[in-house]
């Protein structure tokens, strides 16, 4: 749901959701220059305009924190109808007209002041933009709209492009002093403004802190680089591969109802999203095996050779799935779900949610809720109660898991936790969340 118009000061705020996309597009308005901003907007660009026009401002700015691609983005339509400049990451190689943004660049309008703060990572053109009071405390941000490199108790994995030539690790690295020098000097009330809708127990989405999210991620504690890398990147591919056609006939594209249908008959849906995003939007009964994983480790396990499988991914990226998928030996890849989840838009209740935990607060497994400890290499103590487990044992013991009637995943990442829950989510257990963060294998120690 929309928050509300916050008026203060002149200045006018909204945020804007999509769970469904796990997207959050936010408008700044100051009503004494009669100018505003909008950061990473969706397709739909009516609402912005008409908020705008009722705070008594106009669109002059658009600021993208990454290149649009998990959603459909509506910076071009938004430029066109009011003018507006876009700003993207000096690193971007936008394919469309945008002004380059650079470390501590910034915009000014009335009593706003953005300051870009640049955060190369989950995506290498990476922004963080800070909002000040232009007549008031300008020495720290009382806001910081922090697009996908802070989600709700986690932090958005690197996603290593073959284009822009950096593996995984490398992107991490760059990602490290931003978060661990740059970002922890900002006092720990300040809000932050996540770009991802995250489905949170217990934390909630919309404006953060950045007191709290330390205490909920480890990882924006301080920590070593080495130690940073190693978790951020725990089952990611170096990089991802650019990959050609598929042999013989192209990939069949299929609307949601036919592939509801073949559901129904038994088909296999593998989702390839981020994990994050599978969490907050996904169709009953898929499968998530994140395309930045090592997923050809896991997929023999939980794949079956003789059923049909139907891919959803991020549009444009369901042949590097299906490609990687048929390179396995499962030959039966019958098609990609038209459009991805954009395509569901209109028919939310087709969707499926899955709230996620805290790493910083372990879910209590004193009989209300069962933990499945899927961590490799578990440090410090074990989980009361809780049941360790191989991820590769999973197959042949997960019909005595699934009757429990809650369940709790834990793993050393949100890769293997994600595959493992949705795995017994298609099985039909029934409430099964998962421990968030890159360093659920560390959460019950103290960071260092």
């Amino acid at each position: 749901m929309d928050s509300p118009g916050t008026p203060g000061n002149g200045v006018h705020f909204r945020r804007y959701s999509y769970p469904w996309l796990a997207h959050h597009a936010y408008l700044i308005a100051d009503q004494e220059s009669g100018v505003a901003a909008v950061i990473d907007p969706f397709r739909d660009v009516d609402p912005y305009l008409e908020e705008a026009w009722r705070a008594g401002a106009s669109i002059r700015h658009i600021l993208l924190t990454q290149l649009p691609g998990s959603f459909p983005s509506g910076h071009t339509e938004l430029r066109a109808r009011s003018g507006a400049e876009t700003y993207v990451g000096s690193w971007a190689r936008p394919g469309f007209e945008a002004m380059p943004v650079k470390q501590g660049d910034v915009l000014e309008f009335g009593r706003v002041r953005l300051r870009i703060r640049e955060t190369p990572g989950h995506a290498l053109e990476g922004l963080c933009i800070e909002e000040f009071d232009a007549r008031g405390d300008c020495a720290h941000p009382h806001r910081v709209f922090v697009g996908r490199t802070v989600i709700d108790g986690d932090l958005g994995r690197p996603v290593p492009l073959a284009e822009n030539g950096y593996s995984s690790a490398e992107l991490a690295e760059l990602l490290h002093a931003p978060l661990q020098e740059s970002f922890r000097t900002l006092p720990g009330e300040t809000r932050l403004c996540p770009g991802h809708a995250a489905q949170m127990q217990g934390i909630g989405g919309g404006e953060l802190t950045l007191e709290g999210q330390c205490r909920a991620n480890p990882l924006l504690r301080p920590v070593s680089k080495e130690v940073f890398i190693r978790h951020l990147t725990a089952d990611m591919v170096e990089s991802l591969e650019a990959v050609g056609p598929l042999r013989g006939e192209p990939m069949r594209v299929a609307s949601l109802d036919e592939v509801l249908k073949v559901r129904r008959s038994g088909a296999q849906l593998l989702d390839f999203r981020d994990p994050a995003d599978f969490s907050a939007a996904h169709l009953e009964g898929s499968i998530n095996l994140g395309l930045a994983s090592k997923f050809e480790e896991w997929a023999a396990l939980f794949l079956d050779a003789e059923r049909p499988i139907v891919i959803v991914a991020d549009p444009g990226r369901e042949r590097e799935a299906a490609q990687r998928v048929v390179r396995l030996g499962f030959p039966q890849v019958g098609g990609c779900l038209e459009g991805g989840l954009q395509s569901l838009e209109l028919r939310p209740g087709e969707l499926r949610q899955v709230p996620r935990v805290s790493a910083g607060a372990p879910p209590d497994s004193g009989g209300s809720r069962q933990v499945l400890d899927f961590r490799e290499e578990p440090r410090g103590e074990p989980v009361p109660g809780g049941i360790r487990l191989p991820l590769e044992e999973l197959p042949e013991r997960a019909s005595k898991l699934v009757p429990y009637p809650r369940l709790a995943v834990l793993a050393d990442s949100v890769y293997r936790s994600s595959t493992a829950a949705s795995y017994l989510r298609a099985l039909g257990a029934a409430d099964v969340v998962e421990v968030a963060g890159a360093a659920a294998a560390w959460e019950r120690r103290p960071a260092g």
